[in-house]
């Protein structure tokens, strides 16, 4: 038996290419990239410029089993009508920083907000129970929404820090406008729906207080001039960045950004980061970009 250590970073389809347990992402301080635990031992996903050392039973095995469950590791909770592809980017850049990172997708527009968090929260903890350290998550859009419902009635014992993006909040004006168009909750269904300004008692009790640690970033540019005009103040299209805010949260800042793009904007993946591991956003060079130019 072996352990498998990646010199350079592998693809990340090669990940699905193996029968695995839990996944882990060591630190790219030490350049160890993307160890897996297997019923053979512990080896990395694929490749090239491999280094092959000697398996469970050594203690070079036992440190790589120690670094990979040590590590923090990151929720990713997309949008409605996203999937799990739109945050790859952004993932990339988490991986990079040496988080393990869980990137889901979830029936979005097929059940409302308690239905969706009681689908997550299987594999959120499985994914919790495969590592010792934090368990932080990164969304965006309503992602935000179902992170906020998944901590107040699923707690994660190890919970770290919140970043969202783009997130209604306080709900959205576009929502409360097209809410009662038969197309509209035909395509969003039962949580689109829940995106309104005045929510029911119900969904904030679903949705609890923010006691935790949340960032929340902003976008102010807009894709769609029509709905900008309904929304008031500066937004990205969708949700005014004011409706992005919610009681409780740590830190609050605005980009440069579109709601579909806010998560490709370097400026933005830049905070996320930040936030991660000092709990604020950094003002310093808080100047936002001006364009949408992709994160690499």
């Amino acid at each position: 038996m072996s352990v498998l250590i990646m010199l350079s970073t592998p693809p990340r389809r090669a990940c699905t290419q193996l029968e695995a347990l839990p996944v882990s992402y060591a630190p790219a301080r030490n350049e160890t990239q993307l160890l897996k635990h297997t019923r053979r031992g512990f080896r990395a996903c694929d490749g090239r410029n491999q280094l092959r050392i000697p398996g469970p039973g050594s203690h070079l095995a036992f440190l790589a089993q120690k670094m990979a469950n040590s590590m923090d590791g990151i929720v990713l909770l997309h949008g409605i009508a996203r999937r799990s592809g739109s945050l790859a980017s952004l993932e990339r850049h988490l991986h990079s920083a040496g988080y393990a990172t869980l990137n889901l997708d979830y029936p979005a527009r097929q059940t409302g907000l308690r239905q969706i968090a009681e689908g997550l929260q299987q594999p959120i903890g499985a994914f919790e129970d495969g590592m010792d350290g934090r368990l932080h998550f990164v969304t965006h859009s309503m992602g935000g929404l179902v992170a906020r419902a998944l901590i107040a009635q699923h707690r994660p014992e190890r919970l770290g820090r919140v970043v969202m993006l783009a997130p209604p909040n306080e709900g959205s004006e576009i929502a409360d406008l097209l809410g009662g168009n038969p197309f509209y909750r035909a395509f969003f269904g039962p949580a689109g729906a829940e995106l309104v300004t005045a929510r029911p008692e119900a969904l904030q009790g679903l949705l609890g207080a923010v006691d935790y640690p949340l960032g929340v970033i902003a976008g102010d540019r807009s894709l769609y001039p029509l709905s900008s005009l309904l929304l008031p103040g500066p937004n990205d299209g969708r949700v005014s960045v004011e409706r992005t805010q919610v009681a409780g949260m740590s830190d609050h800042i605005t980009v440069h950004a579109t709601h579909p793009l806010i998560m490709r904007n370097r400026e933005a993946v830049r905070q996320v980061l930040y936030f991660l591991a000092h709990g604020r956003f950094e003002r310093a060079n808080a100047a936002t970009e001006t364009t949408e130019a992709a994160a690499p």
